[in-house]
């Protein structure tokens, strides 16, 4: 290989991997190399050094080469005669090759894949060159080429490769001769502006790309007759909108929107429409096009083998509802549809849903497998605060006029839920200001969080420990119907809260719930983390149905394992819930066993009589017994997740807690912010690194 074009890169690859050119004889000249006899020739050290014009060798070097079938050059220019090229190549790549013209006397007849990336190329030959054996043709990269060559003399091309050939205008009518033509790229062909007439001709196309190609006038394509075609991949395309008027984009939408209805109106317009595509396509890109709802909305029942559909970057505000017949499609890409409100009912088949950064998304439904087989990723998506049977992110206030009452009687806060909270979401990773006080509702747990400075006096347990436990007792007429858990807490330092370690680790509230009697463990992780204001404390409820796995003589643990290093426990609080329609209060607080009364009537979205936890419990099991209830890790749990990852999960989080060498870190004052610095515990930040590596390994 000679190489002059990658100096640094190769200088150092090439201490470790070594390329050679065998012959029994050869010829070569270069800048600092005599001509002599050599029975092979190493690797070019020197070749590729900074600063050098080119490499330079003779043609004659080549000619006793006669068994040589592959050759790779790199920014190698050739002086004498190309005929003394062995004619016995089969494959030639030769980078930044520096002839505006492939020379008449180049034996290339016999090559079977021919590669000239990055080349000077104005236009490869003239009139017809009869390559029968030619398969692969790649001239990538090739700035200065303005056309394709006749194609008629290459019967057996089954590769074109002319990506980022920024000056080619059009392609040879003889392009529809290829009848054997499977792989067409295009992609970044900026100044392509139509195909070929014969282009349709292309029977046995499989993949086409045309990707980038911005100019190029897509309604003149039928695509539709493309009977082999089983991937397109067209994103950046303009299928016949109008481009900004004055670069406001308020007027071109609008301008838009206008054409685009009276098109839709009109049978034979040149609107884009999925029933112009072949319908033999299982893969199909069409992101940063400009789509919108009434693009989509003919013809994608037209495509049932369809399996891959990527519509990222476009004007949606809907999907059609007829994406539900296809019945084939397992990864829908959505990203960055910043309009988009809604989902429609989706195929059963969908395996991956990616909706990153669609900013305008607040509730996601009709999800088909979301707990077993579909991967959801909603990174950056702001808004979303419910996802249909998983979790609701909603104001106090739209809750049931019940837990409205118990709240405001329990917490005597009148005011609590207009108070100013900022909110992490774990879904999407990002945060948002609330000014009216949210409600989380997920595994059958309600939870919310405002501001305090204290757990409330009639919790029967409370700590500045991490641990605390119950015992259960017996009650004539009164039904268990959870735990009330409430942890005070702050920031560890008053600057910026960090979501991220510097190592990978992710700071959330952790809560551990163990059934010592019945020998169960629970651990709770949020969807949504409070985060304190600078200098305040927040204050974290929430109450857990646990119905048939909380029975009288049970001994309960409630722990606060694997806290990050943003949160500081301030005080922490567990009391047991009884619903006893007959008992107020005022004698429940004072009452001895100090209980907890909650009246409760049917209510829709706070299930009373059944566990809803229960129903998540299969699908959340790291081990016999051990349940992690945490919705943003939910692919770990899935039969298909690495074994590895689950095991180090389950013993990083249900080893069992030692609270004798337990601290809360609310004696700790000081100011240090190495927290924030990430100044943190070497060890024990390399042991997430590794959990968090395995994590994204798993999926």
């Amino acid at each position: 290989v000679l190489d002059k074009g990658m100096s640094n890169k190769l200088s150092k690859a090439v201490k470790s991997v070594r390329s050679y050119f065998f012959s029994e004889d050869a010829g070569l000249i270069g800048h600092g190399y005599p001509r002599k006899r050599r029975k092979h020739l190493e690797h070019f050290d020197d070749a590729s050094t900074e600063g050098s014009d080119s490499i330079e060798f003779e043609a004659d070097a080549f000619s006793r080469m006669q068994r040589l079938r592959i050759l790779q050059l790199s920014y190698v220019s050739l002086t004498g005669f190309y005929s003394l090229f062995p004619k016995s190549l089969r494959l030639l790549c030769w980078s930044g090759f520096h002839m505006k013209i492939i020379p008449e006397d180049l034996p290339i007849e016999s090559l079977v894949a021919l590669e000239m990336k990055k080349s000077y190329l104005e236009k490869a030959w003239e009139g017809i060159k009869i390559l029968r054996s030619l398969k692969i043709l790649n001239f990538s990269h090739s700035h200065f080429l303005k056309r394709t060559p006749d194609f008629s003399g290459l019967p057996h091309l089954k590769t074109l490769i002319l990506k980022d050939c920024i000056k080619l205008v059009k392609l040879h009518e003889s392009i529809g001769c290829l009848d054997g033509l499977v792989y067409l790229n295009l992609r970044d062909c900026k100044n392509l502006r139509k195909l070929p007439g014969s282009f349709c001709k292309l029977k046995s196309l499989e993949k086409l790309i045309i990707s980038g190609c911005s100019r190029l006038v897509t309604s003149a394509i039928e695509l539709g007759k493309l009977e082999s075609l089983t991937t397109l991949q067209a994103d950046g395309m303009n299928f016949g909108q109008l481009a900004p008027v004055g670069g406001n984009m308020n007027s071109w939408s609008a301008l838009w929107q206008t054409w685009s209805s009276k098109l839709r109106r009109s049978p034979g317009s040149n609107q884009f429409s999925f029933s112009s595509l072949s319908s033999s396509l299982v893969s199909l890109s069409l992101s940063s096009c400009n789509l919108t709802d009434d693009a989509l909305s003919f013809g994608l029942s037209n495509l049932p083998s369809l399996c891959f559909l990527n519509l990222s970057e476009n004007l949606i505000y809907n999907l059609p509802q007829s994406i539900k017949n296809l019945g084939k499609l397992q990864d829908l890409w959505l990203d960055g549809c910043q309009s988009l409100l809604s989902l429609p009912e989706l195929p059963s088949s969908l395996v991956k849903l990616k909706a990153i950064r669609c900013s305008s998304l607040e509730i996601v439904t009709n999800l088909p497998n979301l707990m077993t087989t579909l991967y959801l990723d909603v990174m950056e998506s702001e808004s979303l605060t419910e996802i249909s049977g998983i979790f609701k992110l909603k104001p106090i206030d739209n809750f049931e006029v019940e837990i409205l009452n118990t709240l405001r009687l329990l917490l005597n806060l009148d005011n609590t839920f207009d108070t100013v909270v900022e909110i992490f979401n774990r879904f999407t990773k990002t945060k948002r200001m609330y000014s009216v006080q949210q409600g989380l509702y997920e595994f059958g747990i309600f939870s919310t969080y405002f501001p305090g400075n204290e757990v409330p006096s009639w919790f029967s347990n409370k700590s500045e420990q991490r641990l605390l436990t119950l015992y259960v007792d017996s009650l004539p007429n009164i039904k268990i119907t959870g735990l009330l858990i409430c942890i005070v807490y702050a920031r560890s330092s008053p600057r910026i809260f960090h979501y991220f370690s510097k190592f990978g680790g992710s700071h959330t509230i952790d809560i551990k719930v163990q059934n010592i009697t019945q020998g169960l463990k629970w651990i709770y992780a949020p969807s949504f983390i409070g985060i304190p204001g600078e200098n305040n404390k927040l204050t974290f409820l929430c109450h857990w149905k646990f119905g048939k796995y909380l029975q009288t003589g049970d001994q309960i643990n409630v722990s606060l394992p694997c806290w990050g290093k943003s949160f500081k426990m301030k005080e922490f609080g567990a009391t047991l819930a009884y619903n006893n329609p007959d008992l107020d209060q005022s004698s429940a607080s004072t009452s001895e066993t100090r209980v907890l009364a909650m009246r409760h009537t049917p209510l829709s979205d706070y299930q009373s009589e059944e566990s809803v936890m229960e129903g998540f419990m299969p699908l959340y099991q790291l081990a016999v017994h051990h349940y992690y209830l945490s919705h943003p890790e939910y692919h770990v749990m899935r039969d298909n997740a690495d074994f590895v990852v689950r095991s180090i999960l389950n013993e990083k989080l249900f080893e069992d807690y030692d609270v004798q060498t337990a601290g809360s870190g609310a004696e700790e004052e000081d100011d240090d912010d190495s927290i924030f610095d990430y100044d943190e515990d070497e060890d024990e930040e390399a042991a997430l690194a590794e959990l968090e590596e395995l994590l994204e390994r798993s999926w």
